[in-house]
């Protein structure tokens, strides 16, 4: 089994990204702006290596970003070098048992 973090992500501005969570099994998620177009999600040792899964979609208007496990704390997503790009992209995390 898995525990897991479904939502859609929006930023504009300097803001933080916002999500709407569909499902979230995992904890609370911290969302927040690193730099323009970088963002992190954080939660405390839950993003454990070799198990967790993490994926990105476009969203409805074809806004395209990348997301990968950047350590046992943290989700990093990019969208380029630009803000305001996130528009309710489907986003999910999995983490393994």
């Amino acid at each position: 089994g898995y525990k897991s973090y479904v939502a859609l992500l929006s930023q504009t501005g300097t803001n933080a990204p916002t999500a709407i969570e569909l499902e979230n099994t995992i904890g609370n998620i911290v969302w927040a702006r690193t730099s323009a177009g970088l963002y992190t999600a954080t939660l405390t040792g839950a993003f454990i290596s070799s198990k967790t899964f993490v994926r990105i979609n476009p969203s409805s208007t074809g806004t395209a970003a990348t997301a990968l496990r950047s350590g046992d704390n943290f989700i990093t997503v990019q969208t380029g070098s630009s803000d305001s790009s996130l528009s309710l992209n489907p986003f999910e995390i999995r983490v393994y048992n």
